[in-house]
């Protein structure tokens, strides 16, 4: 009927805008975690299609390579 709707292209955004809204109120580290379903812009082609699933697991808030270490062994145990 006439709306105008937007499909999301990627999950990282919102990771962005929840940091940037709570501020200096955010306990840290952060660790946040989603799998949600997206789309892209683009023709098809073999094992790229336009509507994807995305993991998103971050960290933020920590210096250093310790924060890479947990993620990885993650996806390590999730694989397993």
């Amino acid at each position: 009927g006439g709306r105008r709707m937007s499909l999301r292209p990627e999950i990282t955004p919102s990771l962005a805008r929840l940091v940037l809204q709570k501020g200096k109120g955010l306990s840290l580290p952060a660790k946040w975690f989603v799998i949600g379903q997206c789309w892209r812009y683009e023709r098809t082609t073999r094992g790229r299609r336009r509507e994807h699933y995305q993991w998103n697991m971050d960290i933020v808030g920590v210096e250093g390579v310790e924060a890479e270490a947990e993620l990885l062994a993650a996806i390590t145990t999730f694989f397993q």
